[in-house]
C-alpha cells in the first residue's frame, strides 16, 4: 500500500503556493506594462521578431528626426530664396527707373549706391544660418561662407561645395539645402566602373568651355587609342584626359571620378559655359556621360579656378587660408548693373548740352497701324540741317494701310536712318514701348521734328505741336577697357555708309581656312543664294544684309566639321570674322574652284587671323539694357532653385507620411505580439487568486492535523 507522508503533502502545497505567487506577479507585471512579453524568457520563439519590429521603430524615429531637421533647412532655404528673388525684382525696378531718359548721371549714381548696398545685403542673406550652422556653406558650415572684399567689391567663398544631406530611409541620404556655390565640374550619370562596351559612334563627343571654344573629342585618335569593344574604366579616363589635353591644352580640363564609376570633368579655369555636347552622328555623350551635360550653378554662382592666384585672397577670419572668388550669380549681375550705371561721366558737348539719347513718348509696344503717308514722315537733325525721313519706302509691301509690330517699326526705322546717317544713329527702345534713338558720337544737336505738315513726328515719337525732342542729358560713350583677345580677321576694305558693292558674281565667292594640316578645313563660301536668292545682279547690299548672309553661308559650310565663325563688323565700315581661339590657322583666301573675288570685294584681299584685344566703345544704354536682361535671367534661376527646394520639401513630407503609416502598422504588430487581453488577464488573475486562497486553506488544515499528531 502506497503511503503518502505529511511532508510530501506539505512540499506540494508549498510549490502550489509559490507557483501561484509567481503567476500573480507575472499577471500584475502584464497589467502594469500592458505587454505579455517583458523579457526574452517570456516568449523565446517570438523575441527575435519582436526585437526586429522594435529596431525598425527606433530607426524610423531617427529618420523622422532627420526629416524634421531637413525640412527646417529647406524651409529656411526657401525663405532666403524668396528674399533673394524680391531683391532682384527691386533691383530691376531701380534699373528701369535709371533707364528713364530724364535721369541725370547724378541720379544714376544715387541708384548705383542703392544697388551696391543691396549686394551687401545679399551677402548677409547668403550667410543665413540655422541652429548655428550656415545654410549655403556646404559641410564647412561653422563660419559665414561669403565675404565681400571692400577694396575690389568682389565676393569670395570660404565654405566647400559638399551638399548637406540627411539619411531619410535605410542607406539613402537626401540633400536638404540648395547649393550655395558649385564647382566648375561636370559629372557623368553613367556607372562605368565595370568598363563599357563601345562602338565607333561612342568614341566621339564635343566639349565646350564657352560658346567660342567648342572642340571635338575623339577617343579613337589617342595613343594608345580606344577601340570598339569592351574598354576598362581606367583606360577610358586616360584616353579622355589625353584627348582633352590635345584639344584645350594640358591642365585645362582634368578627368577624375567620384569613386562610384562616374567620370568627373573639372575645368581648371574660369570657363563661362562648360558643357559636354553631342557630336554629329555620334553617341559618346550619351554612352559616357548619360547625355549632354552642363555645369549647374549654385544659388549664388560658381567658384573660379583656385589654380589661378588672382582668384584668391587671404581669409580675414583664418589668416593664411585662401578664399576663392565667386563667378556669376546674383552678385555678378548686380555688380554689372552698378558698373553700367557708373559707366563714364556726364560730358558737355560744344553747345553745352549732352546730346546722346533721344526717347519718344508714344507707346508703340502694341505695334501700330499706319493709314496715311504723312504718318511715316519726319525729320532728324544730327549736327546739321534736318534730314527728311520717309519710312514708306522700307515697308514690306509699300502699300497702306499697314499694321506693323514694334520690332518691325524699329527695324524699318533703322534701315531708313542707316541709309541717311550710316552707323551714326542706332534704333532701340526704352523697355517701356517708346522708341529710343542713340547718336553714336559726341553730337551737339540731335533732334526729331516735324517734316512740314506731316505727322510722323507725333505718331512715332509722341511729339506735341511746336515741340522738339532734344538729346536727353546723360553719359556719352567712353572707350572701354582693353577686352579679351580673340582670333580676328578684320577686313581692310572700307564699305562707305555701311553698304557693300557687288560688281560681278565672282565678288560673292571666297575661301575660309581653319587649322593647320592634317586637321585643316578649307571651305568655299558662295553668297549668291543667301544674298541674291540665286540670281545675281550688280548693286549694293547693306552691311546688315551681308552679315546675315555670311553667318548663314559660313556656318552652314562649317557645321559638319563642328566649327563655327562669328560674323560682325568693327563699327567703322569693315567686316570682321571671329574664330575659336584654339583654331591654329585662320584665313580668308581667294577661291580657285569656282574662281572668286569675294576676298577682295568683302575683305580687301587675302587675310590671316590675328589675336587682338577688343577696344571699341561702350554704349551705356546698351550696358544698362543688358544688365536688366541679366537681372531677369538671374531671377528665373532663383525661381528654378525654389522649385528644386519645393520638390525636395514635398519628397521629405511624403517620406514622413510613409514613416507615419509604417509606425501605425508596426505598433499594431507589437500589440498583436505582446499586447495584453485585459478581459482575459482579469479572469486569469481571479482564477489564480482562488487557487491561491484554496492552497492556503488546505495548507492550514494540514498544518493543524500535523500539529495534533505531533502533540499526541
Amino acid at each position: 500500500m502506497l503511503r503518502i507522508s505529511t511532508s510530501l503533502l506539505g512540499n506540494n502545497l508549498r510549490n502550489y503556493i509559490q507557483n501561484n505567487l509567481q503567476r500573480a506577479a507575472k499577471y500584475q507585471e502584464q497589467a502594469a506594462t500592458g505587454k505579455t512579453i517583458n523579457r526574452p524568457s517570456d516568449d523565446p520563439a517570438q523575441i527575435s521578431y519582436l526585437m526586429s519590429v522594435n529596431g525598425t521603430l527606433t530607426r524610423n524615429e531617427q529618420y523622422s528626426r532627420n526629416i524634421e531637421d531637413g525640412l527646417a533647412y529647406l524651409n529656411q532655404s526657401d525663405s532666403a530664396l524668396n528674399t533673394l528673388g524680391k531683391a532682384l525684382q527691386d533691383a530691376k525696378i531701380l534699373a528701369l527707373d535709371a533707364a528713364n531718359g530724364t535721369k541725370s548721371q547724378q541720379d544714376r549714381e544715387a541708384i548705383a549706391l542703392q544697388i551696391d548696398k543691396q549686394i551687401d545685403a545679399l551677402v548677409d542673406l547668403a550667410n543665413s544660418s540655422l541652429g548655428g550652422k550656415y545654410l549655403f556653406s556646404g559641410r564647412k558650415n561653422a563660419q559665414p561662407p561669403f565675404y565681400r572684399d571692400p577694396a575690389s567689391g568682389e565676393v569670395y567663398y570660404r565654405g566647400d561645395t559638399n551638399l548637406v544631406s540627411r539619411e531619410i530611409i535605410f542607406g539613402y541620404s537626401y540633400e536638404v539645402v540648395a547649393a550655395g556655390v558649385a564647382d566648375n565640374y561636370i559629372t557623368s550619370t553613367v556607372d562605368l566602373s565595370q568598363g563599357v562596351l563601345l562602338t565607333d559612334k561612342d568614341l566621339k563627343f564635343r566639349v565646350a568651355l564657352d560658346e567660342n571654344n567648342v572642340q571635338e573629342i575623339d577617343l579613337g585618335s589617342c595613343t594608345p587609342p580606344l577601340h570598339p569593344g569592351l574598354n576598362k574604366f581606367e583606360d577610358i579616363k586616360k584616353a579622355m584626359q589625353q584627348a582633352l589635353d590635345t584639344a584645350f591644352g594640358a591642365g585645362t580640363i582634368a578627368v577624375d571620378d567620384d569613386a562610384k564609376g562616374h567620370i568627373i570633368l573639372k575645368a581648371n579655369n574660369d570657363a563661362a559655359d562648360f558643357k559636354v555636347l553631342a557630336s554629329a552622328g555620334s553617341t559618346g555623350h550619351t554612352t559616357l556621360f548619360g547625355g549632354e551635360r552642363t555645369v549647374v550653378d549654385g544659388v549664388f554662382g560658381k567658384l573660379a579656378s583656385p589654380s589661378n592666384p588672382s582668384n584668391q585672397i587671404s581669409d580675414p577670419l583664418n589668416p593664411g587660408h585662401p578664399m576663392t572668388r565667386v563667378l556669376g550669380g546674383p552678385f555678378k549681375v548686380l555688380g554689372d548693373l552698378v558698373a553700367a550705371l557708373r559707366n563714364g561721366e556726364v560730358q558737355d558737348s560744344a553747345a553745352g548740352v549732352p546730346c546722346s539719347y533721344l526717347t519718344g513718348s508714344a507707346d508703340m509696344s502694341g505695334g501700330k497701324t499706319f493709314n496715311t503717308d504723312d504718318e511715316l514722315k519726319f525729320e532728324v537733325a544730327l549736327d546739321g540741317s534736318p534730314v527728311k525721313i520717309d519710312l514708306k519706302g522700307y515697308l514690306p509691301t509699300g502699300t497702306l494701310p499697314v499694321t506693323m509690330s514694334f520690332d518691325d517699326i524699329k527695324s524699318v526705322m533703322q534701315q531708313a536712318l542707316t541709309d541717311k546717317f550710316g552707323s551714326s544713329i542706332s534704333v532701340d527702345d526704352d523697355g517701356k514701348g517708346n522708341i529710343l534713338l542713340i547718336a553714336n558720337g559726341n553730337v551737339t544737336n540731335f533732334t526729331v521734328s516735324a517734316d512740314g505738315t506731316n505727322t510722323g513726328y507725333n505718331v512715332l515719337f509722341g511729339g506735341v505741336s511746336g515741340g522738339v525732342h532734344k538729346g536727353i542729358p546723360g553719359k556719352l560713350p567712353n572707350p572701354s577697357a582693353a577686352g579679351v583677345a580673340y582670333n580676328y580677321i578684320t577686313g581692310s576694305k572700307y564699305h562707305p555708309d555701311n553698304k557693300v558693292e557687288f560688281k560681278t558674281a565672282d565678288d560673292l565667292i571666297f575661301d575660309v581656312v581653319l587649322n593647320d594640316p592634317p586637321k585643316e578645313v578649307r571651305k568655299t563660301i558662295d553668297l549668291t543664294d543667301d544674298l541674291f536668292a540665286g540670281s545675281f545682279s550688280p548693286g549694293f547690299k547693306t552691311m546688315e544684309e551681308v552679315k546675315v548672309a555670311l553667318r548663314k553661308a559660313v556656318n552652314d559650310a562649317l557645321q559638319p566639321d563642328n566649327l563655327a565663325i562669328t560674323v560682325d563688323d568693327d563699327g567703322e565700315g569693315h567686316l570682321r570674322l571671329t574664330a575659336n581661339n584654339n583654331v591654329t590657322n585662320f584665313k580668308v583666301l581667294a577661291s580657285g574652284t569656282p574662281p572668286g573675288n569675294g576676298h577682295n570685294a568683302l575683305f580687301g584681299g587675302e587675310r590671316t587671323g590675328v589675336f587682338e584685344k577688343s577696344s571699341g566703345t561702350s554704349n551705356p544704354m546698351q550696358q544698362l539694357d543688358d544688365a536688366i536682361k541679366n537681372l531677369e535671367i538671374a531671377h528665373d534661376d532663383v525661381l528654378k532653385h525654389r522649385v528644386g527646394v519645393g520638390a525636395r520639401t514635398r519628397h521629405l513630407q511624403s517620406v514622413q507620411d510613409q514613416l507615419d503609416d509604417q509606425e501605425i502598422k508596426l505598433k499594431g504588430i507589437l500589440v498583436e505580439l505582446q499586447g495584453v487581453d485585459i478581459a482575459k488577464l482579469t479572469v486569469e488573475i481571479a482564477q489564480n487568486q482562488l487557487v491561491h486562497n484554496a492552497s492556503l486553506m488546505t495548507a492550514t488544515d494540514l498544518l493543524k492535523t500535523s500539529l495534533l499528531n505531533y502533540l499526541k
